[in-house]
């Protein structure tokens, strides 16, 4: 279990903009919006969206960004 904590502890802190000591305050929110019939995995899909918003606002604001048109025009030809 501990092993477990440290990696989810890794991947929602790797990205993340939000000082260490606040990170316990946000999974209390998480957790408190599921539902009482929650399962673990439930949870971890909470905390992998949250950490893959951060990240990609991240990349955002760092303009590490692909543009969607220029994206989608590259793949037309293979449709």
């Amino acid at each position: 279990m501990q092993s477990q904590n440290l990696h989810l502890q890794y991947y929602v802190n790797r990205a993340s903009n939000i000082p260490m000591e606040n990170i316990k305050e946000e999974a209390r929110k998480l957790i408190d919006k599921l539902p009482e019939n929650s399962t673990w995995d439930d949870l971890m899909y909470q905390i992998y969206v949250r950490q893959t918003i951060e990240a990609g606002l991240a990349d955002s604001k760092a303009g590490k960004v692909t543009i969607l048109t220029r994206s989608a025009n590259q793949c037309l030809p293979f449709i």
